[in-house]
């Protein structure tokens, strides 16, 4: 059973944000690929981690 109120999706009692953008995310130094969220301040940041495995913290979106 789906929902949608007020920017939130109802799942059979689960809440899950999904005012974010999800798009497909390169890493600026090593250029290794990873699913990301756009964040309210237009950041990029991957899903499930905060660097990369090279330890970079900065990634760009690609279309």
């Amino acid at each position: 059973m789906r929902v949608e109120d007020a920017g939130y999706l109802f799942v059979i009692g689960v809440i899950a944000m999904h005012d974010q953008k999800r798009v497909m995310s390169v890493c600026e130094c090593c250029d290794s690929a990873y699913a990301a969220n756009v964040l309210s301040d237009g950041s990029v940041q991957p899903i499930g981690t905060q660097h990369c495995s090279c330890g970079s913290e900065r990634f760009r979106a690609i279309r």
